[in-house]
């Protein structure tokens, strides 16, 4: 992949064109190929954009597949187009856990087990109101393990409510415990926002013009849209917008750092 440097971060992305005959082939992260040079059967590719385009699967914006650093199919569905800025939805969470790794490795942080409670001073009343809130860490945040009651899978009353107060990190922090922090596991999207809280305290720039200096700048990724609360606090819960490329550049890239990994550990 081209022009693009390894950072210390963690992500879980596919790796995955024919490319339409609408598009110009102008990008410029990935040679073109064909899956048949890489001993794969170009009908299969094929057959399955024609059944995303039957709508056997539902919702599909774009499919993008990358094989060897080569873009071997790309295409765009229900009048989506190359250019077009599509809302990550709460894989927004993922660009708070980059920014932390990024603030360690920029010196601004030193552990992932610092508590928040150092970090977030103007919430002392919130974190105040039970004593075990002040154990919470940054790793326990990233974990979903931080002990905060939020009900995410039954139902999204919790985010709306967050969604519908001034600030949203301090509609968190007023939560009870349900938990002890670091035992039970309970998937909360809303917690990124305390982390981009934390990143805009610890570097005093915003979560999304932070991560577009240190990460989106690398990339060449110059097209997004990033939402805030209405305390001006970057939305880390499913606030960012990017096109389809540019944010398989973001996956492509953990994939990348994640096969590095394998090889350096398998020697």
């Amino acid at each position: 992949m081209k022009n693009i440097k390894p950072f210390f971060l963690l992500l879980l992305f596919g790796s995955c064109v024919f490319t339409n005959e609408k598009l110009e082939p102008d990008q410029q992260t990935w040679n073109y190929a064909l899956p048949n040079q890489f001993s794969l059967i170009d009908s299969d590719f094929l057959n399955l954009n024609e059944a995303i385009l039957n709508d056997e699967y539902r919702n599909i914006h774009a499919l993008v597949i990358i094989k060897d650093d080569q873009l071997i199919f790309e295409n765009y569905y229900l009048d989506q187009q190359r250019e077009d800025l599509n809302n990550i939805d709460n894989a927004t969470n993922i660009l708070a856990s980059i920014a932390i790794g990024m603030a360690i490795d920029d010196g601004y942080l030193i552990s992932i087990e610092t508590p928040i409670a150092d970090l977030l001073p103007e919430y002392e009343n919130e974190l105040s109101n039970d004593s075990l809130k002040k154990t919470i860490t940054i790793r326990q945040l990233l974990t979903h393990r931080s002990g905060l009651s939020w009900d995410e899978i039954v139902s999204e009353n919790d985010l709306e409510e967050m969604m519908n107060s001034n600030d949203w990190v301090k509609n968190l922090l007023k939560k009870p415990l349900d938990a002890i922090p670091g035992g039970r596991y309970n998937f909360n999207s809303g917690a990124s926002m305390i982390l981009s809280k934390i990143i805009q305290n610890l570097t005093n720039e915003t979560l999304s013009s932070y991560i577009d200096r240190r990460l989106f700048k690398a990339l060449e990724i110059e097209g997004w849209l990033w939402t805030t609360d209405p305390s001006g606090t970057t939305n880390a819960t499913n606030g960012l917008y990017l096109t389809q490329l540019d944010f398989t550049k973001i996956g492509y890239l953990f994939n990348q750092k994640r096969s590095l990994e394998r090889s350096s550990n398998s020697i």
